[in-house]
């Protein structure tokens, strides 16, 4: 679904630097563009194949963010990977400007950990994994429209690496939605490698209608459990009481 080559090596743009990625396409990790279902108004439940998290939609956003400690990723089956990352667009719209973190099993060796960034469109797909992470370091990411361009940050607070792109939307990226998920890498192709539980908290988006707030503070809110074959692979929590829902978890049940 991407431009990049699985495993292959690439220079990659940003406002200011090119620098170089052994980025894994956006099929390898999972990243993917999928429908919104759901009725209109309040929070309500959906569930698919390799996506577990909190949607927000009913608003044109301008930012989204959280912050997260990297789960320790262990690797039941061959080949299992999974995401965690926040953004803008995705749910059916054709577009998704993303930031997070990413672990993928290799055979015989332990799990990777990466930061990455991506501007999905399906065609031009800038983005790349500049740096690794480690299990328990304090991630926070965002992503913020901004005079007409994407700002994408990761922060490890932990090592104190960081990454700011700022990027253009090559197509029409509507920013109708934005989201906190944990992914199932290939659209349902790879495992979802075991991450036990990961919390999402300083869970927040600015747009309008809606201001800036919490999860909860915006008029339709989806709540997505990760289903595939009638068996329940992930889970998400109910969102915190306090502050808008600006805290939740999901927790890992099975790979695949």
């Amino acid at each position: 679904m991407s431009t990049w080559l699985e495993r292959g090596t690439r220079s990659w743009s940003t406002k200011a630097v090119a620098r170089e990625t052994n980025g894994l396409s956006n099929l390898a990790r999972g990243f993917d563009v999928f429908d919104v279902r759901g009725g209109a108004g309040g929070d309500h439940a959906d569930e698919r194949k390799h996506v577990v998290g909190y949607v927000d939609k009913g608003a044109t956003f301008t930012y989204v963010a959280a912050n997260w400690t990297q789960p320790s990723v262990s690797c039941p089956v061959p080949n299992a990977r999974v995401s965690f990352w926040i953004g803008l667009d995705c749910f059916g719209n054709g577009t998704v400007e993303q930031a997070g973190t990413f672990v993928k099993c290799a055979l015989n060796a332990a799990p990777t950990y990466q930061a990455f960034w991506e501007m999905f469109d399906g065609t031009h797909s800038p983005g790349a994994e500049p740096f690794a992470v480690s299990p328990g370091d304090k991630i926070f990411a965002s992503v913020k429209y901004t005079g007409g361009s994407y700002v994408l940050e990761v922060r490890d607070k932990t090592n104190h690496q960081h990454l700011t792109v700022t990027e253009q939307c090559a197509k029409v990226c509507q920013r109708s939605i934005a989201e906190w998920i944990v992914e199932r890498p290939g659209s349902g192709t790879y495992p979802l490698a075991n991450y036990s539980k990961v919390e999402f908290n300083g869970a927040k988006a600015e747009g309008t209608p809606g201001g800036s707030g919490g999860i909860s503070a915006f008029p339709d809110v989806l709540r997505v459990t990760m289903l595939h074959a009638g068996k329940k692979l992930s889970t998400p929590s109910n969102l915190g009481s306090h502050g808008g829902g600006k805290a939740f978890h999901c927790t890992w049940l099975a790979s695949q």
